[in-house]
């Protein structure tokens, strides 16, 4: 599962689940979250709805690793995968 807690109210609220385990998180400039599994996934969420899935890009092997930067205008997410691969996406599309 994929949990947001607000520590003001001590509310945990689900986002959503990957099928596997959740191997990184991170949160765009925007506020959406961003989460890569080992079920081969990359899911954006908006964090001000449970279940709000906004989009679900399918990679080559098991999420290892991501990072977020910005490069000419544009948030970029780096994913290093289990295959040795690198994928860019641009969160824009």
């Amino acid at each position: 599962e994929v949990n947001l807690h607000d520590w003001s109210s001590g509310v945990d609220t689900t986002l959503g689940t990957h099928d596997a385990t959740v191997r990184c998180v991170e949160v765009l400039p925007s506020g959406a979250v961003v989460t890569g599994s080992w079920d081969s996934t990359v899911r954006l969420w908006d964090a001000r709805a449970a279940g709000a899935a906004v989009g679900t890009f399918q990679q080559p092997d098991k999420v290892y690793a991501m990072g977020v930067t910005e490069h000419a205008g544009a948030t970029l997410v780096l994913v290093a995968t289990a295959g040795r691969s690198v994928v860019v996406l641009d969160v824009r599309r």
